[in-house]
């Protein structure tokens, strides 16, 4: 719920699709700018602006530093589903 607030809050315009983006990533918490692109029906450069969005409000989490084929995950539910220091 909080991380849909901060997704209206501060993405405006970009925020129908953030929203529905963030009803995916539960199950698909790992994503690139082309998997976004396909979960939303947008192109690649829509789904890399979203996902830049989502990265500088702190939703995403870049992994690795590539420059071509980056993958982020959904940082919130990553470290409650898979954080093995519990």
């Amino acid at each position: 719920e909080n991380n849909r607030q901060l997704i209206q809050s501060e993405l405006g315009g970009a925020s129908n699709n953030a929203l529905a983006l963030l009803d995916t990533l539960c199950n698909t918490p790992l994503v690139s700018a082309r998997i976004v692109s396909e979960i939303l029906d947008v192109t690649a450069a829509t789904g890399n602006s979203l996902i830049n969005k989502l990265v500088r409000i702190g939703i995403l989490e870049e992994r690795g530093k590539q420059k071509r084929n980056r993958i982020f995950r959904y940082q919130k539910y990553w470290d409650i589903m898979y954080d093995l220091d519990s």
